[in-house]
């Protein structure tokens, strides 16, 4: 079967297909979301624990795991961002973003710094090690791409789906 990521419609070839699901999903257990699925709510956490359980053979090769993938391809993009909008971004809370960029920072991909503007602003940037492992990361989304069962064709009709879906929610 022929990699679904040729076919998909990305802006950039690192931040698509699966930041987009991890997104949706998350945006999926929203409360209007909820009062949509109230019938069958399961399916979209489990869909959720399968795309996650997906990547991680992908991940443990370098040992970071969903969350801190996903916080990693925000850095790759932006190369520094206000933590507050990378949570935006994620739909994450501080109380999950700051553990896993804590994590980041020890293992030396990430590095927080201060405004000096605003004090209060707190700013995510990657760092050179991170950077680097961008080069061993950069397949993982065609690799899962790989494993996942769908037909071209409907690969493009449910990414278009979960785009308008986001966009409304």
């Amino acid at each position: 079967m022929t990699s679904l990521f040729q076919w998909l419609p990305m802006a950039r070839p690192i931040t698509c297909w699966d930041f987009l699901l991890a997104m949706t999903t998350r945006a999926l257990l929203s409360k209007a979301a909820r009062n949509l699925y109230r019938n069958k709510p399961e399916l979209v956490i489990i869909v959720n624990k399968l795309l996650t359980r997906l990547y991680k053979p992908f991940l443990d090769e370098i040992d970071l795991t969903y969350t801190q993938y996903i916080t990693m391809m925000v850095l790759w993009e932006h190369k520094e961002i206000l933590v507050k909008d990378m949570g935006d971004k994620l739909f994450l809370d501080s109380g999950t973003l700051t553990p896993v960029l804590n994590g980041l920072e020890k293992k030396g991909y990430a590095a927080r710094r201060r405004s000096e503007s605003d004090k209060r602003d707190v700013y995510a940037v990657i760092t050179d090690k991170g950077m680097k492992l961008r080069d061993k990361a950069v397949n993982i989304p065609e690799k899962v791409g790989s494993c996942f069962p769908l037909e071209p064709e409907k690969a493009i009709q449910l990414y278009q789906l979960l785009h308008e879906m986001m966009e409304k929610l």
